[in-house]
């Protein structure tokens, strides 16, 4: 638990010991407050495995991330704000969004942004590791700096803050990822529905993402997981309904396209290696041992059984 409050300090001393306090809790910083008016701001955190929620309230004020601050920290988180008092607009990735009261917006610190707040405003927030969102934490531009639509799971979330803000200390990291479960699907509420939200529903959703991504080398388990707007977890738990695993589902769909290719004719003229790549492979000594371990022989012996004579190494 951590606390800034700006009555603790004298008056001449607020304004520094506020911009002190924002760095401290949210990433480094510029902050712009008018100087000759009353300063009253506070900050309250809970500390959630690698995660933060915060409860914030403040007089208006200007905060900028800009390329000068994120070049002097270096912070890749991704911060979930709840306007519950007060209105403020939002510049980020190119787009500008108006925040009010009920307000949800997500923003990304590896990114400039500009907040202002024209008067005393109130915030609850949660901020998270760009990097639990997987390799799909990429594509966030598309999901800042736009007011994401209110659900069930923005809902739950809120109620979560309340619950890790009064849970045991030695408890709270257990609440990590269910919040950002439900983070992730707060972020994803924007976008249309992409089918059934049931197990067997994500798990045909997720097998079809893949078959038409397999020649993505950077197609994993955490991009899959968020561009369903789902939380890796989730994407776990649908494929364990079926005793699989995300992960052993890409490589065998993979290997699956590369053993028929090496049968076609068509591409007798093509180099093991070169198909190999083409199903997105990218690693050649991982790819063998893949290869032998589902087929109980080396790419080239496989090649050879279908009587096709094209080139036989990896290379």
């Amino acid at each position: 638990m951590g606390a800034y409050d700006t009555c603790d300090v004298l008056p001449h001393d607020r304004y520094d010991y506020w911009a002190s306090a924002v760095a401290q809790a949210f990433a480094k910083l510029d902050v712009k407050l008018d100087g000759h008016k009353d300063i009253n701001c506070r900050i309250f955190w809970s500390e959630i495995g690698r995660s933060r929620i915060m409860f914030v309230s403040g007089t208006p004020q200007i905060v900028c991330r800009t390329s000068a601050t994120i070049a002097a920290d270096h912070a890749e988180n991704i911060i979930l704000m709840f306007q519950k008092r007060g209105s403020a607009t939002l510049l980020h990735h190119g787009k500008s969004v108006d925040l009010a009261p009920g307000s949800i917006v997500a923003m990304d610190t590896r990114s400039p942004y500009r907040l202002t707040f024209f008067n005393d405003f109130e915030q609850q927030i949660l901020r998270f590791p760009a990097c639990a969102l997987g390799a799909g934490a990429l594509d966030l531009a598309a999901r800042t700096a736009i007011r994401l639509a209110p659900s069930f799971a923005s809902k739950l979330l809120l109620a979560g803050f309340s619950v890790a803000r009064n849970a045991e200390a030695a408890l709270q990291g257990d609440l990590e990822g269910p919040l950002l479960d439900l983070a992730c699907l707060t972020l994803s509420a924007h976008l249309p529905p992409a089918g059934s939200s049931a197990p067997g529903g994500r798990l045909e959703q997720a097998r079809n993402y893949i078959r038409a991504n397999l020649n993505s080398p950077d197609l994993c388990p955490q991009k899959v997981a968020f561009e369903l707007g789902i939380s890796l977890r989730l994407l776990q738990k649908a494929f364990a309904l079926a005793d699989d695993q995300p992960s052993a589902y890409i490589a065998n769909a993979r290997l699956s396209e590369v053993g028929k290719a090496l049968n076609d004719p068509a591409l007798e003229h093509h180099t093991i290696w070169h198909i190999a790549q083409a199903w997105g492979f990218n690693d050649p000594s991982y790819f063998a041992r893949s290869f032998r371990k589902r087929y109980g022989m080396t790419p080239r012996d496989w090649r050879k059984i279908s009587g096709h004579k094209g080139p036989g190494s990896l290379n």
